[in-house]
């Protein structure tokens, strides 16, 4: 059932977040297929140049998002450009028209890009060798405290 709240959403369930901003992307490279002149037809659309372009970045990005593995460099890399490209086309809105609310609906989505990237990001660094290193060994400045000698002492070493 797509609206049980005991169970966490699936990556590729329409209310998950990544699919929300995969849809965003796939949506307006729809309208910018289906409508190459938009540029000259509304005011608001006219800072963008050549809608077939962006129609194709767009529909790749969509793809970058579905395909690319969960905590991978490609969904970090595809979900700072999800970022980036919402921000510039919510400022390009913007530009051209005053600020709308589909520009501000951008923004949001463009912020819940980085939180998805935030969260990638943690998944990654948390397989990462050198990172679990640097989180079992304490900083020089512990080592060297008296108490922190003391309790190593009193408790012993830790197998983590």
């Amino acid at each position: 059932m797509i609206f049980d709240i005991g169970r966490p959403i699936g990556r590729y369930n329409p209310l998950h977040p990544l699919m929300i901003i995969t849809l965003g992307h796939g949506g307006f490279g729809l309208v910018c297929f289906l409508r190459p002149n938009l540029d000259v037809m509304y005011k608001a659309y006219s800072t963008f140049g050549d809608m077939t372009t962006w129609g194709v970045g767009l529909w790749a990005l969509s793809l970058l998002l579905i395909v690319a593995p969960r905590a991978s460099f490609w969904l970090m890399l595809a979900e700072l450009i999800s970022a980036a490209v919402f921000f510039t086309i919510g400022g390009l809105l913007s530009l051209g028209a005053g600020l709308l609310p589909t520009a501000m609906m951008l923004f949001g989505l463009g912020v819940t890009s980085l939180f998805l990237f935030y969260r990638s990001f943690g998944l990654w660094l948390g397989h990462q060798d050198w990172y679990l290193d640097q989180l079992v060994r304490p900083p020089k400045q512990v080592v060297r405290l008296r108490l922190f000698r003391w309790l190593k002492k009193y408790f012993g070493e830790s197998d983590g």
